[in-house]
């Protein structure tokens, strides 16, 4: 901190975001339905923490998303670069219809990086992600189970 590292990184958190959910499908006995695999082709790939497979085919998505930066433009740019891979992934046919991305956003009402979350928020959801507060664990479980 004092030496202007923070070291709880977007990636650390979202480690620790992807540990509760592993925790949560744990506890309803779903977790073995999902993997840390790499979705795409050849060429392209994005690697997400969970992903459900039938006939070695993505069905469904998971990905925790940490848009609590300190700073709106490291928000927008964190978002951007999911929102990029979806639609890479879209384009190329290999993303399946059902994506969930969990997010948590600033706690704070500052209004720059509220209104930076809520536009990177709609842009994802504009590309076709479903999207859940990293906490709401009743409606991540229901689409697990869907």
């Amino acid at each position: 901190f004092y030496v202007e590292r923070n070291f709880a990184t977007r990636e650390y958190i979202e480690t620790r975001l992807e540990r509760s959910i592993r925790r949560w499908f744990n506890q309803e006995r779903i977790a073995d339905r999902f993997q840390r695999l790499p979705v795409g082709d050849d060429e392209y790939q994005a690697i997400f923490p969970f992903v459900e497979q039938i006939n070695n085919q993505p069905v469904k998505i998971f990905k925790p998303l940490n848009l609590a930066q300190e700073k709106p433009s490291k928000i927008i740019d964190h978002g951007n670069l999911w929102r990029s891979r979806i639609e890479e992934l879209k384009r190329r046919k290999k993303l399946p219809e059902k994506v969930l991305f969990t997010v948590t956003g600033p706690d704070d009402i500052d209004t720059k990086r509220q209104h930076a979350y809520e536009n990177t928020v709609g842009r994802l959801r504009e590309c076709g992600v479903e999207i859940e507060s990293c906490d709401n664990k009743a409606q991540i479980i229901e689409f697990a189970l869907a």
